[in-house]
């Protein structure tokens, strides 16, 4: 697909900080230009700051984005592909996430939040840039980040979260099908435990979104121990980006999640009989 990444055009949705950020510094130093978008704007103008040489050179711009808006996504992509040109990578990586709340207890409103963000995010950018994308014919890549939550749950009361992710591991396997003769591939990253400040994050814009005082009252102002231990968000960078130059579709970032999606599957196929 690629034999490197310089000269080309790469936008990431997240980009704000955590494994976003993490992929914006390694893409830049592979040599691509990079547009990040997120919907927090003081997180990117700090990003910018630390790329001040990429940022006054144009190879790097920062586009705050609501990506539970049509036209706010819309608008990004049209201010990207005017100032870049073709796009070549689109890594879906902006999420949000609910631990602790019941199922049950936890407002249509907020259900509807992670969903918008975490899967219909990726919806939304994917379908705006696809023809850009198609239309240029170089060879292009879709980098959707979901999550071993996507694949077996956890135990952690993350529902919300877990279904959101289960829904981009289908959306990213259908149109891995789709797409298999056209000039634009796509894969799938599948970490566990990273070390990012998303919980911070996400109760930051849960506050400001919904009303859900449950998911509120247990959403995490700091993140957990598991968290906190998990892997760094530039060790993730660093697998994707040289995973995406192999061309694997499945990037597995922690092993040790390997038992319990056997013992998921192994569930699946002994049912049959």
């Amino acid at each position: 697909m690629f034999d490197s990444y310089s000269d080309k055009n790469v936008v990431i949705t997240g980009g704000g900080g955590g494994i976003g950020a993490a992929l914006g510094k390694a893409f830049l130093e592979a040599g691509a230009q990079v547009a990040l978008i997120d919907v927090d704007d003081a997180a990117l103008q700090r990003v910018a700051k630390e790329h001040a040489t990429e940022t006054q050179a144009g190879r790097l711009l920062v586009v705050q984005t609501d990506l539970r808006s049509d036209a706010s996504v819309a608008a990004a992509m049209e201010e990207i592909v005017s100032a870049f040109g073709d796009i070549h990578i689109l890594v879906n990586g902006a999420a949000i996430v609910l631990r602790g709340t019941p199922a049950a207890e936890i407002l249509m409103e907020s259900w509807k939040t992670v969903m918008d963000i975490n899967f219909f995010g990726a919806v939304r950018c994917t379908r705006a840039l696809m023809p850009n994308m198609q239309a240029h014919g170089q060879p292009a890549k879709i980098v959707n980040i979901a999550s071993a939550a996507g694949f077996f749950a956890p135990g952690r009361a993350t529902a919300a979260y877990g279904a959101s992710k289960f829904a981009l591991v289908a959306f990213t396997e259908d149109l891995e099908i789709e797409l298999a003769h056209s000039n634009v591939d796509i894969c799938m990253v599948v970490p566990a435990a990273v070390s990012t400040q998303m919980y911070v994050s996400s109760a930051r814009q849960l506050e400001q979104i919904t009303e859900d005082k449950a998911a509120l009252a247990d959403t995490m102002k700091t993140p957990p121990a598991d968290i906190q231990a998990g892997m760094k968000p530039a060790q993730i960078a660093d697998k994707i980006l040289n995973a995406v130059l192999t061309d694997t579709f499945y990037i597995m970032t922690h092993p040790e999640v390997m038992p319990m999606l056997k013992k998921r599957h192994d569930r699946i196929i002994a049912a049959f009989g």
